[in-house]
């Protein structure tokens, strides 16, 4: 489907929406929205229509009696291929108060069902976020398609091309650059999975920055920059952005760590289009992934990153809290240790009263079938039909049949799902860990879509909760 106008296309239904006091509502106060393209649908067809034109769309429809709810349903029942495949996202209000209803309206791909009491800015943040939620599917689909279709042609010419080089990792000599304020804690956090780099740095937690993407990046070549909340001359001290070119990255809470991740994977410093150092630098070619040595420069900022990050929040349950600054230590020498902890300030020590907001995705395996004694994963890459992760050595076997559990949290607190699944992948990760491919048997998928979503929308949350339980 080709777009034929930058706009953003919500459809009012059922037709008889002209009689429809909520449609009205949200009619009076979408149309003056000039990024939006309001339309009214007049049938079924229509909805299709308008969809196609667009190549996406919000349908917000108002179900007050059963020629509504029928009239929903049979739509939702001749575009599910629009539903199924995130081109049409369906929310709206239910006056009707059978519980069978919503369970059939759900059934049928309705992503949300919003109260009858919501506001015009509430409706205009879920319409904001309902199109964010779209734009990242398909830029994600026509991402792993681009991989798939590059998967297959090297498939196909494997008996004439030379066989890649080992993935090897060289340092190189520190950076000479004030604004250095990225760490490296341990080898075992540069690697390379499936074809993919993959390296955790430690460095400014998210209150003192983001990744946005920048006006060159492009589906082929996304590219990010580092963007401060507010200037900040502790990290960034001269003129210019760290850039990161792969894939968006995301902060690891569990790790205190910014997990970087591409294919061609480079984190550099520019000033006015010009790069003045490589932090970390991919050589395709040799299949090599130079990493400048920690600097004195990023080695001096550790307890400024220590405290942006705030690792104590985390730690609050725990029943043997480990010492802070230990745990942030670098991995260079018994020394290194003491030195940070000397250097943590003092009131890394306390612990906030109350808890900080959780994420939701959880994830489970086991070797028996049915899902007892299971070991909890923290996956490192991620699709709706497998996983990567890093396990105890020894515990599993290439193509061994295995339990997957999942559990969104996103219904109910401990609402856990359970999936067939088998070991597609093995290799030693380390001396104590086995890196683990795990593939969904059947052809079923994860649930992931969804947490994935709600765990992007709760960083501002998590954010404004560390800046208001320390003062920032």
């Amino acid at each position: 489907m080709e777009s034929t106008a930058a706009k953003s296309l919500v459809l009012l239904f059922p037709t008889s929406g002209t009689q429809n006091k909520y449609l009205l509502q949200v009619k009076e106060w979408l149309q003056d929205d000039q990024a939006l393209a309001l339309h009214e649908a007049t049938s079924v067809a229509d909805v299709g229509k308008q969809v196609a034109q667009y190549n996406q769309g919000l349908m917000i429809f108002s179900i007050r009696d059963k020629s509504d709810l029928v009239e929903v349903v049979n739509c939702l029942a001749t575009h599910q291929s629009l539903v199924k495949g995130r081109y049409l996202r369906v929310v709206g209000v239910c006056y009707m108060e059978h519980p069978e209803v919503i369970k059939l309206l759900m059934k049928r791909g309705v992503a949300d069902i919003l109260p009858t009491n919501l506001t015009a800015k509430a409706l205009n943040h879920k319409i904001s976020q309902s199109f964010k939620i779209l734009e990242r599917y398909h830029a994600t689909h026509a991402q792993d398609l681009a991989r798939e279709a590059a998967s297959n042609s090297a498939q196909e010419k494997k008996n004439v091309v030379p066989i890649r080089n080992k993935p090897s990792v060289q340092r190189v000599a520190p950076l000479n650059l004030l604004s250095d304020c990225w760490l490296v804690r341990k080898d075992k956090d540069l690697r390379q999975i499936q074809g993919r780099w993959l390296v955790d740095l430690l460095g400014p937690g998210p209150s003192i920055a983001s990744w946005d993407e920048s006006p060159r990046s492009t589906s082929s070549a996304p590219e990010w920059v580092w963007t401060l909340r507010q200037p900040n001359a502790d990290f960034v001290s001269e003129e210019g952005n760290w850039i990161f070119r792969g894939r968006k990255p995301e902060f690891v809470w569990t790790e205190n760590r910014w997990r970087f991740i591409g294919e061609q994977a480079e984190l550099v410093f520019v000033r006015n289009g010009e790069t003045l150092a490589y932090r970390i630098k991919c050589l395709v070619a040799q299949n090599i992934l130079e990493v400048a040595e920690n600097s004195e420069q990023a080695k001096a900022k550790l307890p400024l990153m220590i405290k942006s990050i705030e690792a104590e929040v985390r730690f609050k349950n725990e029943k043997n809290k480990p010492n802070l600054a230990n745990a942030f230590a670098l991995g260079e020498g018994p020394e290194r240790a003491d030195e940070i902890e000397k250097d943590a300030p003092e009131d890394l020590a306390r612990v906030e009263e109350e808890p900080a907001p959780s994420l939701t995705l959880q994830m489970w395996i086991s070797s028996d079938l049915q899902g007892k004694n299971p070991i909890q994963l923290a996956p490192i890459e991620m699709s709706p039909t497998e996983i990567v992760v890093e396990v105890p050595s020894g515990q599993f076997s290439k193509t061994q049949k295995v339990c997957l559990i999942v559990d969104t949290g996103l219904k109910k607190q401990n609402s856990k799902t359970q999936f067939q699944a088998f070991i597609s992948g093995h290799e030693a990760s380390d001396a104590d860990h086995d890196l683990l491919t795990i593939q969904l048997a059947d052809g079923k998928t994860l649930p992931i879509e969804s947490a994935a979503d709600e765990m992007r929308a709760r960083q501002d949350e998590i954010f404004n909760f560390l800046k208001a339980a320390r003062g920032w």
